[in-house]
């Protein structure tokens, strides 16, 4: 045998009358029935007919009064604010304007914000990247999304990068070299000059034998010019390097642990040292 104990729901569940319903409480409450008789009949609870009754009474009209419903958590205020915050900022992201409202005291969840900026009209765009124009070409760009202020500027031929010599052997890590202009035979040649052959020289004295420098089989390394300089110095090189083979030259391996650790110190430098 089991025995459970279940608690047994008696009365019903609230709910909202329609208005056929409250009709005919008011009907059965005109032909002389009770507030009792009238919930025992409609099955409802009886204060729900009490308060029916008394209403149609005292207004003249059975229908309740149209409830202002749960509280908005952002007022009018912060949601100019808001606007305004994301106009100042558009590159920022609604996790942001998230964090700027709860500085205001104002917390709400990401959806909030999207839900409010969405409702004036805000959306999530792409910033449209592109080179710096004139006084002319900015004329007759249509729309906010092209406004200068919307928009990433880029260099349209690079700018954004420097081109570094440099090398290393097992005797220890030699010169490291900017170059500052496109790297044709003659600048390559005026860089190994500078920097490459007195670190040659010493190396090969101090171990007592001539090493082979490795390198790859680019365009500045293999030119008349720059071989005609390799010979009149004797410096010796691969006679065969396989193409798309940069993973067997060692100093690519280098070059990429040099970046990586460029870009940690980077992450760690202030703002305004920026």
């Amino acid at each position: 045998m089991l025995n459970s104990n279940k608690r047994i729901k008696t009365t019903p569940s609230r709910r909202e009358l329609s208005d056929f319903e409250r009709g005919d409480i008011v009907w059965l409450s005109k032909a002389d029935h009770t507030p009792t008789d009238i919930a025992n009949r409609m099955n409802i609870p009886r204060t729900t007919v009490f308060d029916t009754i008394k209403r149609w009474e005292t207004t003249g009209t059975a229908k309740t009064k149209t409830r202002p419903g749960k509280p908005k958590k952002i007022n009018v205020t912060d949601v100019t604010s808001l606007c305004l915050n994301l106009r100042r900022n558009p590159f920022e992201s609604y996790g942001y304007h998230q964090a700027n409202l709860g500085t205001a005291g104002v917390n709400v969840c990401r959806q909030t914000v999207i839900r409010y900026l969405r409702a004036k009209g805000f959306g999530s765009y792409t910033p449209v990247s592109k080179p710096k124009l004139t006084r002319q070409q900015k004329k007759t760009q249509r729309g906010e999304r092209y406004q200068e202020s919307h928009t990433l500027t880029k260099e349209k031929y690079g700018k954004g990068s420097v081109m570094v010599w440099g090398c290393f052997s097992a005797g220890g890590i030699g010169p490291l070299s900017f170059i500052e202009e496109s790297v044709y035979h003659a600048a390559y040649v005026n860089c190994q000059s500078k920097n490459f052959n007195p670190c040659y020289k010493q190396l090969n004295e101090k171990h007592d034998t001539m090493f082979t420098p490795q390198e790859d089989g680019a365009s500045c390394h293999t030119g008349s010019y720059t071989m005609w300089w390799k010979k009149h110095w004797e410096i010796k090189r691969f006679d065969y390097w396989p193409s798309q083979s940069t993973n067997l030259n060692p100093i690519e391996h280098a070059w990429h642990a040099l970046k990586v650790r460029i870009l940690q110190e980077w992450g760690l430098l202030d703002a305004e040292v920026l």
